[in-house]
């Protein structure tokens, strides 16, 4: 089970300011994405629409193949999340596949109140509609992950917020003390 912990903000702040807080491109982009959300808590689920995470495994063991990520929620649901390139359509259609074939392998557990699918992939663009309209068809939410600039500004406005509460807070604390 992994450990949900708070972002170290000004930590996010500092790499942004720095220029350093960039996110690697394909898979591996999008999984570092999903773990920067995974930190801190309550950001993937308003990100994805998702009920509360109360559990995280990273690549979980299915008996036929090992999903990138599962999120068990607090409403007694599961989200498989497969991350895919997406450097062709056969990689968008083979990620619906193993999505497919994990939650029926899920399924026989007869546990869970509701599987449910994510495909998610470093594009943007003409062919995230296509793929979006693929997944829509078999069941699948398609999370396009966007340009990595895309990700530093939010990362950014969120350091900016928890900046300026601990601002706000400080100010509070002096009040009370004053």
């Amino acid at each position: 089970m992994s450990e949900r912990k708070q972002v170290d903000w000004e930590k996010v702040e500092a790499e942004y300011r720095a220029g350093r807080g960039r996110f690697p491109l394909g898979e591996a982009g999008a999984v570092s994405v999903i773990k920067l959300y995974l930190d801190s808590a309550g950001t993937i689920e308003r990100a994805f629409g998702l009920p509360q995470i109360i559990r995280v495994e990273q690549e979980f063991g299915f008996p036929r193949g090992r999903a990138d990520f599962v999120f068990f929620h607090a409403d007694g649901t599961a989200s498989i999340v497969e991350v895919k390139d997406a450097k062709s359509d056969r990689d968008i259609l083979g990620g619906i596949g193993q999505l497919m074939s994990y939650a029926v392998q899920m399924g026989y557990s007869r546990t869970l109140k509701h599987i449910r699918c994510i495909l998610v992939a470093p594009t943007i663009g003409t062919d995230s509609l296509l793929y979006a309209q693929a997944c829509e068809r078999a069941g699948v939410m398609f999370v396009p992950i966007g340009a990595v600039l895309e990700h530093e500004i939010i990362w950014a406005e969120a350091a900016a917020d928890v900046m300026a509460r601990k601002e706000m807070s400080g100010a509070d604390d002096e009040a009370r003390n004053g």
